[in-house]
């Protein structure tokens, strides 16, 4: 998928390493350029960064959870 110009950008954030690999796999095969990350805390590392267009995250994690996680990205 395209926006502006550009593959429309995806965060894959679960700590199943099966789930993880699955899911950016069908992502990157429809056209979206995909970042996967096991733990909340890289993932807000990376997106404070450079924003993603759309993020799929689990709600329990190690360490910080999806929840929590989802709430520091609001900010």
């Amino acid at each position: 998928m395209e926006q502006s110009g550009r593959r429309a950008r995806l965060a894959v954030v679960d700590d199943e390493a099966t789930v993880r690999k699955r899911l950016t796999e069908a992502f990157v095969r429809s056209g979206y350029a995909v970042e996967a990350f096991a733990e909340a805390e890289a993932f807000l590392e990376r997106a404070a960064k450079a924003p993603f267009d759309a993020v799929l995250l689990d709600v329990r994690l190690p360490g910080i959870d999806g929840l929590e996680a989802l709430g520091r990205l609001k900010k």
